[in-house]
């Protein structure tokens, strides 16, 4: 068997769609009556006022909207085998006519794009409904969430003169921002195939106490630099290096959580997958 092949992956991509819609239905679900109680919270007490109140607590929600984002998919890597939980669910996985290789991307794009995709769906449904019901005391104007944000972004000019006037260091730093996302999406798929139980628990237990020894060490060290008294050239440099540290990191996660992930055992009632 080849290692990929696009049609069977496509295949694959549709079958754990319709496998896991239950999981899908129940994630779209939850934050529709998240985000539908929320709104409504600030709908109500300005239905006696002017439209222009709602609006602005609307454009105020997109901080609570994005946290509820980060946190749930940050967490949520950490359930790449959540669809093994059983023999019958290990079984139907393992027997399935793909590679591992190909299984692994998917289930990496069902645990980001998929989840992606259902909280989009709760927070559409949810704004939906109360921008119907808004439209009853303010018919002439734009109480949507999700309409009003688009217009905002869609009035901002981010064009050559940003790109212009933007230096090389903060385009390296942006970039530092993106690469720290993924890594720590990596280090939540390496959790996800390496505790059995209890994923994101453990793998935010283990982040939490390995950053507390790695700041330990350095303060204990004579590692220090002073990147006030940098040129703007040497501080480029360093971000660089750092960068490219940061994507050796995600490599070994990603390279790492595909070793354990080979190993999945149709019995394991063990807390670790160990098993090379």
């Amino acid at each position: 068997m080849k290692t990929f092949d696009f049609n069977r992956f496509v295949k694959l991509l549709k079958w754990t769609f319709y496998y896991n819609l239950p999981v899908l239905t129940k994630i779209a679900s939850f934050f529709f009556v998240i985000f539908l109680v929320d709104f409504f919270l600030e709908v109500i007490p300005f239905l006696p006022f002017q439209s222009d109140s709602l609006q602005n607590e609307l454009s105020n929600k997109a901080d609570f909207v994005i946290g509820c984002f980060f946190t749930f998919m940050i967490f949520m890597q950490s359930s790449i085998l959540n669809n093994v939980r059983n023999k019958q669910q290990t079984i139907d996985f393992l027997t399935l006519p793909a590679s591992n290789f190909e299984k692994f991307i998917s289930r990496i794009m069902f645990v980001t794009l998929y989840y992606t995709g259902a909280f989009v769906v709760g927070l559409l449904a949810a704004d939906v409904l109360q921008w119907l019901f808004s439209l009853l005391f303010f018919p002439f104007d734009q109480t949507g969430f999700v309409i009003t944000h688009i217009q905002f972004f869609s009035n901002l000019t981010i064009g050559n003169s940003f790109i212009e006037s933007t230096d090389l260091l903060s385009w390296l730093l942006g970039f530092t921002l993106f690469l720290g996302v993924i890594y720590i999406h990596s280090v939540y798929i390496l959790g996800g195939t390496f505790f059995r139980k209890q994923a994101w628990v453990l793998t935010s237990i283990t982040m939490f106490f390995l950053t507390i020894f790695i700041a330990s060490v350095l303060d204990k060290s004579d590692f220090n630099i002073n990147l006030a008294d940098m040129s703007s050239s040497g501080l480029e440099i360093i971000v660089s290096i750092f960068d490219v540290i940061i994507v050796g990191l995600i490599a070994f996660n990603y390279w790492l959580a595909y070793r354990f992930f080979t190993h999945i055992q149709v019995i394991n009632n063990k807390w670790f997958n160990l098993v090379w």
